[in-house]
């Protein structure tokens, strides 16, 4: 069989489907998954009919893409075409707003023997991240994709406690789906968001070794850490959670949209956002704690604010928030603790 985790692998592997390759590009930024642009020969259709001339293919092995002695299970791809394709059946109940969409990509196919995954090439985008550290978007717009993320969160969120709903007719996907995301053993998920609190104190530790300031920090981190690790696994109500909510995986849109590097020629994005779409699944569980979504959210738009300068990404966390709704003082507690600790 090719080398999938090449280009030359993967152009000879699309030959035998009907996703045949025009050209193929392997995409920057992927940690677990070996990531493909790949231009069609014949153009795919998207529900409604829209027709596309690329698509985005995962292709998943047993070890991260960034270090082979990083160990996973191949079947996470199909775990994650599990998820996007709930989330994409429930869209419809998600939505606020018919200006700014908030939604997923669409799967198009997952060869389980390959661990391949086939999704929506989500075109004229950018990470939120790279447009707010670039100053593409303006605080308005800013603001107004906050509002939208964060009512999406909070109705993604209410609807992920009840995956098996006795309301939900049990002959519709949206239920069949529902019921197979409950019985996943998703080992990956649970394992990653507490690894990250293990690593605090060894961090802390290198950088305040033999310091006085260490004896008081190292109580609070002995602290704060197995506190952190519990709220993660068996805090909170439970339900599904995206599990890795952040601005390098959400893509803003801009309807007929430059280039990102004419793009980055303007102070402020030549056309309004368009549509927002949340991407990378793999780390989504059905039993965790939500407020960790916010958290890492809110963590990574303070890092845009504190380093780049970002009035925009203040806007958006501002607007983010007070659409996500009220939080409970504890959840307040794991909100600032992991902002601090992602720092």
């Amino acid at each position: 069989m090719a080398d999938l985790t090449t280009v030359s692998g993967i152009t000879t592997y699309l030959s035998t489907t009907r996703f045949k390759s025009k050209n193929v590009t392997l995409l920057a930024g992927g940690n677990a998954n070996f990531t493909f642009r790949v231009l069609l020969e014949t153009p795919v259709e998207l529900p409604g009919g829209e027709k596309r001339d690329s698509v985005v293919v995962k292709h998943a092995e047993s070890f991260a893409a960034f270090s082979r002695d990083m160990l996973f299970s191949a079947d996470r791809g199909k775990y994650e075409a599990l998820l996007l394709k709930y989330v994409y059946a429930i869209t419809p109940n998600l939505q606020t707003s018919p200006t700014l969409p908030v939604r997923v990509p669409y799967v198009y196919q997952y060869d389980s023997e390959t661990h391949t995954l086939f999704l929506e090439d989500v075109q004229n985008s950018l990470t939120l991240k790279e447009a707010l550290s670039t100053h593409v978007i303006s605080p308005s717009d800013a603001s107004k994709i906050g509002e939208e993320l964060g009512t999406w969160l909070k109705n993604f969120h209410t609807f992920g406690r009840n995956l098996t709903a006795s309301s939900l007719d049990p002959t519709s996907e949206v239920a069949r789906l529902g019921k197979e995301i409950s019985e996943v053993d998703h080992p990956l998920a649970s394992a990653a968001p507490t690894r990250e609190y293990g690593y605090l104190k060894m961090a802390l530790e290198k950088m305040y070794a033999g310091t006085e300031e260490w004896a008081k920090l190292e109580r609070v981190v002995d602290e704060v850490v197995p506190f952190m690790q519990g709220e993660i696994v068996g805090g909170g109500e439970r339900g599904l959670v995206v599990g890795d909510f952040w601005s390098g995986n959400t893509l803003v849109s801009f309807g007929g949209s430059p280039s990102f590097a004419e793009a980055l020629a303007t102070t402020t994005a030549t056309k309004p956002v368009e549509k927002v779409t949340v991407i990378d699944w793999e780390m989504s569980r059905p039993n965790g704690n939500p407020i960790f979504d916010v958290a890492q959210f809110l963590a990574e738009i303070h890092l845009l604010f504190s380093y780049c300068h970002s009035e925009a990404a203040t806007a958006l966390a501002k607007s983010f928030l007070i659409s996500y709704g009220q939080l409970t003082d504890e959840e307040w507690r794991i909100v600032v603790v992991h902002v601090g600790a992602h720092m």
